[in-house]
């Protein structure tokens, strides 16, 4: 009950002072932010402090225009559509389709996230300036323990949907920061503390919401609990394990028997149908992005394609994705597309595939035996045949597992760009 009223109360704070949401060029005569870092937290599950979605934003201003950085560990988030109507202030967080919507009082923003991409969904939000400290330890034993290394982690243990996970963390006095690597992608820019007994760490990137809580006993991480928003919440334990390896990305999906060759034929963000084979793609080499823009890691894997295109380009790659949105409505589609290009400076064919779903994903392309990741990357040779598919991505905040990664990914593609 109090959760709903804590709901309520703020959703008809927002109503009141957010009726009128008119951009402004600038922010002259409105209620000023102050610049500098806010601790912003997501309230989830009773809106207890333990079970905060906790994030660093840092406001700033450009020439009397409000500009932010969403932090996360080493992660630093570029945040450029920020307007202001009298006493509130409206964030629309880049690439994803949700925003922050909150009322300004002095030291405090009181509001609450929407992610449209869900529909009528949004959390709490709450962000108190001159505070950096995403969590604040309650255990006089706060630096008894050091979670740093490698585990061995279980998703839903015991259930019939169980899935392993390689859990990294660095520990520096009670500060963790890290990542869970899973067969499907990885949990990016995790950060929180160890607070002796608890551990607890968070990202917010505009479209995900994570928590990690869990019980730190010996070598052992248990009553651990994920959250995912407000509308997620799964059981997970791990225990430290240097010699626990995931399946090989590169055998997990792969061509259905009867099929020689990846074809499609999809129209583009401009209404143009593009065919694979066709003449354009005729003795070039072709990376295949299954993707969609509400994805994190499908985000972190554009930023690195748009590296190897520029480094391999001339060599004769090509580069195309395949979008699968979480709407249907193409204007929409296509904006969201735009969005993602401007940020990630892709100059790659983006075509559109569709309603996101792994089953509509699957008949879209029935040559693969599943799409069981976004994002799923196929690497096509001159003679049109499939060499390589790779199931999720590895990306950057997970540090030497993406380095090795970029580097192996790299060597194989050099390889099939020097066949003739």
């Amino acid at each position: 009950m109090k959760a709903l009223v804590f709901v309520l109360l703020s959703l008809s704070i927002l109503l009141i002072s957010c009726k009128n949401e008119v951009s402004t060029a600038g922010n002259k005569k409105h209620n000023p932010i102050k610049t500098g870092t806010w601790r912003a937290a997501l309230k989830i599950d009773n809106g207890q402090a333990e079970t905060e979605i906790a994030f660093q934003i840092n406001f700033f201003s450009e020439s009397g225009v409000y500009r932010a950085e969403i932090l996360n560990a080493n992660e630093r988030i570029p945040v450029h559509e920020i307007s202001i109507r009298n006493d509130s202030v409206f964030i629309m967080l880049p690439v994803f389709d949700s925003e922050i919507k909150a009322r300004i009082q002095t030291d405090t923003l009181i509001g609450n996230w929407f992610n449209y991409v869900k529909g009528d969904y949004f959390i709490p939000f709450v962000a108190c300036f001159g505070d950096s400290t995403r969590y604040h330890p309650k255990s006089e034993q706060a630096n008894s323990a050091d979670v740093s290394g490698r585990w061995h982690a279980e998703f839903s243990p015991g259930k019939d949907e169980s899935s392993k996970a390689i859990g990294e963390f660095k520990q520096n006095g009670n500060i963790v920061s890290g990542t869970f690597l899973t067969e499907t992608g990885d949990y990016r820019y995790l950060e929180g503390i160890n607070d002796g007994s608890k551990l607890l760490l968070s990202c917010f990137d505009g479209s995900h919401a994570f928590l990690f809580t869990a019980s730190i006993k010996d070598d052992s991480l248990c009553e651990g609990v994920f959250y995912s928003g407000k509308h997620w919440k799964e059981e997970w334990k791990a225990y430290r394990d240097d010699s626990f390896d995931l399946q090989d990305p590169y055998t997990l999906t792969f061509l259905n028997e009867g099929y020689s060759k990846f074809e499609i034929e999809m129209p583009d963000v401009n209404g143009n149908t593009v065919s694979l084979p066709g003449n354009r793609f005729r003795d070039k080499v072709v990376i295949v992005q299954i993707m969609g823009t509400w994805c994190p890691n499908c985000i972190d894997e554009t930023f690195f394609l748009c590296d190897v295109q520029n480094k391999y380009k001339e060599d004769g790659l090509e580069i195309i994705a395949i979008a699968f949105e979480a709407t249907e409505d193409t204007v929409q589609i296509i904006r969201n597309i735009e969005r993602l290009k401007d940020r990630t400076g892709a100059r790659y064919d983006f075509l559109i595939g569709g309603k996101a779903g792994k089953t509509n994903a699957s008949a879209k392309l029935p040559m693969l035996n599943h799409i069981m990741s976004y994002p799923t990357t196929i690497i096509i040779d001159r003679n049109e045949t499939v060499r390589k598919i790779h199931t999720g991505f590895t990306g950057p905040g997970t540090g030497n597992h993406y380095e090795e990664f970029v580097r192996e990914f790299e060597t194989t593609l050099e390889k099939i760009l020097m066949e003739r």
